[in-house]
């Protein structure tokens, strides 16, 4: 991994007028700011479609990408969109949050009609789409369908032919649903297109995209509904063991388990295919909930039992690293077991160490935290991927009073300064990579995770990132 530092936004944070980030002209812009900084890595969170509140951790498919990320403006010039339909259906705000409620009502009538208009003009362009990814793009195409029929229905209630993924029913479905089949298609290869583009233009700058990959998919997923034998589920398409840990009384799990006797069979082939495919998207992988490929709770849902089960180990890091063309970084979570650490080694991973859960855990000096970093590491500010350090000390008084006395500062030590103060001891550390929130840097502070917060243009200020590249030189990391 090229020693060097870089920011964490995701691309529904980025400015637009329409409502949510995309990746059109802002983030270019943000491109050239990454570069201007002195950055080489921009680290995205999931790009998949997400859940109704817009998580993108929960997910109904692994390789689709969101459709929200779109960039509308470029489908104007295209002329496959009006004017007057973009108003009627995006209405044009900047505010702080993304509004997912108004997005799931109102954009897919917006992408229906530019992809009725692309696919009489861009053909050719879209079938040669479609046969590279009919893998996963054909089931995926039928999945939005058929909810779309059932009225985004689970999968496991709707009809049995379709239910059991017949092949049969499911052939005749989409010749009689055709129009809406190639919709679905066309929008996919709209966000293709766009992100492709995007990433080509920011491995020119020289700027490596980092994405991260969720461990675990969705109980009403494609992936469960098309590759049922990859998990544990019940004659019936039931789930009456999920992953977790204890249920609370008012907690429902609704994660499947893999099944990973009956992968090691086929080669793991639903991961050697993921994998691939994030190869594709990013340059750097990141990896959630990596540890549970050594051992993992098995919750009965019936009777909230734990079963703790041993994962498969090497020999799924070996089918992994025989196909990913990108590297791999795994999550560190507070404490590296020995087995956990050896199986990371053995598959030569990079480690994401979160700095501040670290040194708020161990009670250590955060600087000798980050000299004993590897120097095939990963140093985040911040106590999770998706929250930003100025929210953390914002409302954890005795964790910044803490980081305060170990940097030897005066007890008024201004939030903004304690910031910068953790920046710059974070970039001259031994790790390789060194990653900050765009909120850390802008002091931005919100009670809004990540995949809801937006930024607006205005906070784009090309002083803090010339900041930042002062920082980023100082340590030897331009």
């Amino acid at each position: 991994m090229k020693r060097g530092s870089g920011l964490v936004v995701h691309i529904s944070s980025l400015p637009s007028k329409f409502g949510i980030g995309n990746f059109g002209v802002e983030a270019k812009r943000f491109v050239k700011l990454l570069k201007l900084a002195g950055q080489k890595y921009w680290q995205v969170l999931p790009l998949n479609p997400t859940a109704c509140n817009g998580s993108p951790y929960q997910s109904y498919s692994s390789f689709s990408l969101n459709p929200y990320f779109i960039d509308l403006e470029d489908l104007l010039k295209k002329k496959y969109l009006t004017k007057e339909e973009i108003e009627e259906f995006a209405k044009s705000y900047n505010n702080r949050k993304v509004d997912y409620d108004y997005l799931n009502k109102n954009r897919l009538i917006l992408l229906k009609l530019a992809a009725n208009r692309a696919k009489q003009i861009e053909t050719y362009k879209i079938q040669r789409f479609y046969h590279t990814n009919k893998y996963w793009l054909k089931d995926y195409a039928l999945f939005m369908c058929l909810k779309e029929r059932f009225n985004d229905t689970p999968w496991y209630d709707w009809p049995e032919n379709y239910k059991f993924h017949k092949k049969n029913d499911l052939k005749i479905f989409e010749e009689n649903n055709l129009d809406l089949f190639e919709d679905y298609v066309t929008i996919q290869y709209f966000a293709f297109s766009e992100y492709l583009k995007l990433k080509k233009y920011a491995n020119g700058k020289d700027i490596k995209i980092v994405g991260e990959i969720p461990f675990y998919m969705t109980y009403d997923s494609v992936d469960v509904w098309a590759h049922r034998q990859e998990f544990i589920l019940n004659k019936d398409g039931g789930l009456s063991i999920a992953a977790g840990k204890a249920l609370e009384k008012t907690q429902t799990y609704d994660i499947p388990l893999y099944d990973y006797k009956k992968m090691e069979k086929n080669n793991f082939k639903w991961w050697r295919n993921r994998i691939k495919f994030a190869s594709k998207l990013y340059d750097l992988i990141c990896l959630d909930d990596f540890q549970e490929f050594v051992s993992y709770y098995a919750v009965s849902i019936k009777d909230n039992k734990i079963t703790w089960k041993n994962g498969p180990r090497d020999k799924i890091v070996d089918a992994i690293n025989k196909t990913k063309k990108s590297e791999i970084i795994v999550k560190d979570y507070l404490v590296l077991t020995d087995d956990i650490y050896e199986l990371i080694k053995y598959g030569d991973y990079a480690v994401f160490n979160y700095i501040i859960a670290h040194f708020n855990e161990d009670s250590k000096s955060i600087t000798s935290l980050l000299h004993d970093y590897k120097d095939n590491s990963v140093a985040f500010m911040g106590l999770n991927s998706s929250e930003s350090l100025i929210d953390t000390l914002r409302t954890n008084k005795l964790l910044k009073t803490k980081l305060i006395h170990h940097l030897h500062l005066e007890d008024y030590c201004s939030l903004d300064n304690l910031i910068d103060d953790t920046m710059k001891i974070a970039l001259n550390s031994k790790a390789n990579l060194t990653l900050f929130t765009v909120r850390d840097l802008l002091k931005i502070s919100s009670d809004d995770e990540n995949f809801i917060f937006r930024f607006k243009k205005t906070d784009f200020k090309k002083i803090n990132f010339l900041k930042l590249y002062r920082m980023t030189c100082e340590s030897e990391r331009y």
